[in-house]
């Protein structure tokens, strides 16, 4: 089991983690959409930080392990997501 903790200080957590918590679910369409909508570009935002973070850095070392430790994220989050797929159909057939 992985621990997260998640800095409530910063930015990307009122605009993505807490726009996505489920204890604010309303009957406001409106609401419900605008919140889905901004964690949207929120998380695109953060890619793209990344990416320019990425470009950024000199040729070198350093960007090569940049670039790697994106791989090596890329390939986590992938498994992560096969998981929960499959933790999804086990739920689904309970």
């Amino acid at each position: 089991m992985t621990e997260v903790v998640f800095n409530t200080k910063h930015p990307a957590y009122r605009q993505l983690v807490e726009m996505l918590d489920p204890d604010l679910v309303t009957d406001n369409i409106a609401a419900l959409k605008a919140r889905i909508y901004g964690a949207s570009d929120t998380l695109k935002m953060l890619l793209c930080a990344w990416a320019r973070y990425e470009m950024e850095e000199r040729e070198g070392a350093r960007r090569d392990k940049v670039v790697e430790v994106r791989q090596e994220w890329g390939k986590m989050a992938r498994q992560f997501l096969a998981d929960s797929d499959v933790e999804l159909v086990a739920a689904s057939n309970g």
